[in-house]
């Protein structure tokens, strides 16, 4: 009688072996990382840990600030490579820097701790720039970089500043080494709010916007490049310079949302892409001083290019401010945003297409 041919088949050929090996080899990889519970634990104390480190630093610029003086500065190392760990709360010891007292608990009401850590080792170290406080979460018991900070981990990271909103209200601070902050005046400051990355800043379109501090305008030449992300339903500005002793009335610089898309001056020229859509979009514009040319990038594509005009250039009386227009000349603010911003980057050099799309594609 003659055998089927499923009855003569009596083995797999190695190559059914090695391809039903490396499928089930594949499907063990997904479930491993899927489960790892000690890879999301990890995760989520790093992130906890970024975030206490943002609110140690914010605490302690506001103290400077409010006090004239920054707390415990003659235990607090000068520059990043000698930075010192700070003491858990209730510790004093000469290992680490004692912060509470004299950190009032109106700024912090206790020193977190990094339960990786064992007291008096809190898990951060903090150090100083310019006499201004900058703390670090070690995130793991290894190393002392900083953890989840986008500023630091998106390229192009040779920034003049970048703010990444992840403090839950003003100061925000300025994640470079220039101590660049951006503030704000009471119910003039925006809400802290789920970001492109972390956290962001919501402003409501009536009389929220952020002043960044006048000492951006001396670290910029005349070439330079502006980079954010932003969400909005409607219009209003996004970034503007004003200067107060440019008497023609025109603005250094201004790029909003208008009938939809976005608009620049001077000379004011639309763009042709909907951003009004409240979805999140990435915006770059590149002032290009020796070129003679300013070009504006919308999602990574450009989307403007234009005569320079001297209106644009940086003078030293430059203010730059977020979220509205400003005229110190007429003295009045207008064109509130409505939306939300994140990630702002100030380069003081021209960026090329390749990096703007790195920046888009790293946040």
């Amino acid at each position: 009688m003659k055998k089927s041919a499923l009855s003569r088949r009596k083995a797999f050929t190695l190559i059914e072996l090695l391809i039903g090996i490396g499928i089930i080899g594949f499907l063990s990889g997904i479930v491993i990382i899927a489960i790892n519970p000690k890879k999301q634990l990890e995760e989520s104390l790093d992130a906890t840990a970024a975030h206490h480190a943002k609110e140690i630093e914010s605490a302690m610029y506001q103290h400077t600030i409010d006090k004239w003086i920054l707390a415990s500065a003659d235990q607090i190392p000068e520059g990043k490579e000698n930075a010192k760990t700070i003491c858990s709360e209730g510790y004093s010891d000469p290992s680490c820097v004692t912060l509470s007292p004299p950190l009032p608990p109106d700024y912090v009401v206790r020193i977190p701790q990094d339960t990786r850590y064992t007291p008096p080792d809190s898990g951060f170290r903090i150090y100083k720039h310019a006499e201004r406080p900058r703390v670090l979460a070690a995130g793991s018991p290894v190393g002392t970089e900083d953890v989840g900070d986008s500023c630091s981990s998106t390229t192009p990271t040779d920034y003049v500043a970048c703010w990444s909103f992840d403090e839950t209200a003003a100061p925000y601070l300025d994640s470079s080494d220039n101590g660049i902050a951006v503030t704000c005046i009471a119910d003039e400051c925006p809400t802290s709010v789920a970001g492109r990355i972390g956290k962001a800043v919501d402003f409501d379109g009536v009389n929220d916007y952020m002043h960044i501090d006048s000492s951006l305008a001396s670290l910029l030449p005349q070439s330079y490049t502006f980079s954010a992300w932003f969400k909005t339903p409607g219009d209003g500005s996004l970034i503007g310079a004003d200067d107060p002793i440019f008497s023609d009335g025109l603005q250094s610089l201004e790029i909003w949302v208008e009938n939809g898309v976005l608009r620049i001056s001077q000379p004011w020229t639309y763009g042709t892409t909907a951003v009004h859509d409240d979805a999140w979009h990435h915006v770059a514009f590149i002032f290009d001083d020796g070129n003679d040319r300013t070009r504006v990038f919308i999602d990574g594509t450009e989307e403007m290019e234009l005569n320079v005009l001297y209106a644009q250039k940086v003078k030293s009386t430059d203010r730059y401010y977020l979220g509205a227009a400003v005229s110190t000349e007429e003295a009045k603010v207008e064109s509130f945003l409505s939306g939300i911003l994140d990630e702002v980057r100030v380069y003081n050099r021209v960026l090329s297409s390749t990096e703007i799309a790195e920046l888009m594609n790293g946040g």
